[in-house]
């Protein structure tokens, strides 16, 4: 309990500069993370001291507050602390869970070696689909960056991945290009009730219907790509693998994209479709 308050705290001061502030002005102004925040009672100074409803404050904080009646009592309440989702013990690191809501945990928050940042992530609650962390150079520094592998959304035929790359020196997320979006600018395809035809990095595959053992009504009218798209590092590479689905059911290959650091951020080097 004590390490997910020190936790929180150095969080909420490193990444938004947390603090609560009453302004000794005429018109107090409450503000909370650096957000201000508007009450239906305004603040006021009370014998030389600042009073602020608290429902407010514990509210922008992420706290419940309740009324104990039997009690008569105000109820000020948090969760004990943040739930571990993944873990990479031998480089200090571990990534946690702070709120869960309809299947999806968001926001997440990294630990590495004793420091801390919040993030926007979000994350499929099913264990199955548990988060993964890995140490490998890819920038070519020479130093290892941090790489969050995490589950968006599952579901029959689909199964959508997001790739974080982190300095974790600096918290530094290094972007990656979207692979939907890359093969929607370097990918052409035609469905038809005889043959499939794709086309990418200069070279075109032609798959005939009785090759492909889905019957061509079930087929879409043209190639379906983004109901499934996932990561992995291969030696000190990125690669995302997005197949190519001709029905729910069914896919004919998958587009291989690997990426290469160069001049500061991630680029796509090869795109490559390996047929089933």
């Amino acid at each position: 309990m004590k390490k997910w308050v020190a936790a929180a705290l150095c969080a909420s001061l490193a990444s938004v500069g947390g603090w609560a502030l009453a302004k000794n002005t005429d018109n107090i102004a409450l503000i909370v993370n650096g957000k201000k925040v508007e009450t239906d009672v305004a603040p006021q100074i009370i014998n030389g001291r600042v009073m602020v409803p608290v429902r407010a404050v514990s509210e922008a904080m992420g706290a419940e507050v309740n009324w104990d009646s039997k009690q008569r009592a105000v109820i000020v309440s948090k969760p004990e602390g943040p739930t571990p989702i993944a873990r990479l013990p031998h480089e200090q690191t571990t990534l946690y869970a702070l709120k869960e809501k309809d299947g999806l945990y968001t926001p997440l928050l990294a630990e590495h070696q004793g420091q801390f940042k919040l993030f926007d992530w979000k994350s499929v609650t099913n264990p199955s689909y548990a988060p993964t962390i890995e140490s490998k150079d890819l920038t070519g520094d020479g130093k290892n960056e941090l790489i969050f592998i995490l589950t968006t959304g599952y579901g029959t035929g689909a199964l959508t991945q997001d790739v974080h790359v982190l300095q974790p020196d600096t918290w530094e997320e290094r972007k990656v290009p979207d692979p939907v979006e890359t093969l929607k600018q370097h990918m052409t395809s035609k469905v038809t009730k005889e043959q499939v035809e794709i086309t990418v990095g200069g070279k075109t595959t032609v798959i005939p219907a009785n090759k492909i053992p889905a019957e061509p009504s079930t087929w879409f009218s043209s190639l379906g790509i983004g109901g499934i798209v996932t990561y992995e590092t291969k030696g000190d590479a990125l690669l995302a693998r997005v197949p190519a689905q001709l029905s729910p059911a069914h896919v004919v290959g998958q587009f291989h994209i690997t990426y290469q650091f160069a001049k500061d951020q991630f680029q796509v080097k090869t795109i490559e479709f390996v047929q089933d």
